[in-house]
Order: structure tokens, then sequence, then C-alpha cells
């Protein structure tokens, strides 16, 4: 059979993830601990009765736990695929990676990656001039925001959006020489 892209190597099961499944016994409660680790509700796959939940309406996550919207009965017939966890990383081996397979920005060292910290004003002079807003990323408290819609940015003034709140607001600079 052929395939597209890589060939898979036969020889290394590491590439090839199984699927974790886990069953809730109900008990009436609406939390019950889960046995693998989640980041988002979207990386599970619950049924109640055989009847697939909805993540975040159904169902939430957090602190190790599901938390349904509903009880769940023993009378239930409850189970969670947990498909975030067939998602595997390959790590390349040493001395594989050529300079042809950087980008040019890497090659010539002018990727830099800068960091400058916030105040809690509107506008912000920037200590580097990025090319456009595309090459810059805001974060406020942790969350990427979007340039045009919570920021915009011309020559060395970045301007917040009235949404934007300045917490822990940081500012990377990435793709300038």
């Amino acid at each position: 059979m052929s395939v597209i892209g890589n060939s898979p190597n036969p020889n290394d099961i590491s590439v090839f993830k199984t699927v974790n499944k886990q069953s809730i016994t109900g008990t009436g409660d609406s939390s019950y601990n889960l046995s693998y680790d989640v980041s988002v509700p979207e990386e599970l796959e619950v049924f109640v009765n055989n009847v697939r939940q909805e993540p975040k309406i159904a169902y939430n996550i957090g602190s190790g736990q599901i938390t349904f919207s509903e009880g769940i009965d023993s009378t239930d017939d409850c189970y969670i695929i947990f498909q975030g966890s067939r998602v595997g990383t390959v790590e390349p081996a040493s001395n594989t990676i050529t300079r042809d397979m950087l980008t040019s920005a890497v090659k010539s060292g002018s990727a830099i990656v800068k960091r400058q910290a916030l105040n809690s004003d509107i506008t912000h002079t920037l200590n580097h001039t990025p090319t456009d807003a595309d090459h810059m990323l805001l974060f406020v408290n942790g969350l990427y925001q979007t340039p045009d819609h919570h920021y915009s940015v011309s020559g060395t003034t970045l301007t917040l959006g009235d949404s934007v709140g300045t917490d822990s607001a940081h500012v990377l600079f990435i793709g300038y020489s």
C-alpha cells in the first residue's frame, strides 16, 4: 500500500501511540479523578450511555478531575477516550539537522527574540522597532493577544485595545536583526 509523506519505520514502535481509555463507575457525583493528565477538555472524547458529550457544555476539566454538568449514576455507562495522548513528538537524532533545513532568518542569525515588560498604560514606546505587528507577540497574563483586535503597532508605538488588561504584559520581538 502506498502512503503520502514519510513512511513509518516498522521497527520503531515509539512513533505509534495507543489511545488511553478510562471507565467511570457513577456514584451520583459530578466530579471524578482522571487517570491521565489533559490540558483542555477538547483532548477528551467523553461518552455517557454511548452518547458523546460536548466539551465545556456537558463536562469540563481542572485539577486532574472531570466535572460533569450532571451527576453520573451507577446505572450510567461512562467512558473517556484520551485523544490528546495520541499526539507524540519525535526528537531528531543528534547531528541530523542540517543548515539547509533552517529558515533563512535562523541561518543568518537574525531570528532574535527579545522581551519587554509593559506597565498599565494603554500606549507604550517599544525598545525595538518590529517590521510590523506580525513580527512581535504580545502576551497579557500569559494569553496571546492578536494584532488589530487587541493591539496595534506603528513604528515604536504600541497601542493596546480597551479590552486588554495589563496586569502582566510582555512583548516578544521576533525576526529582526
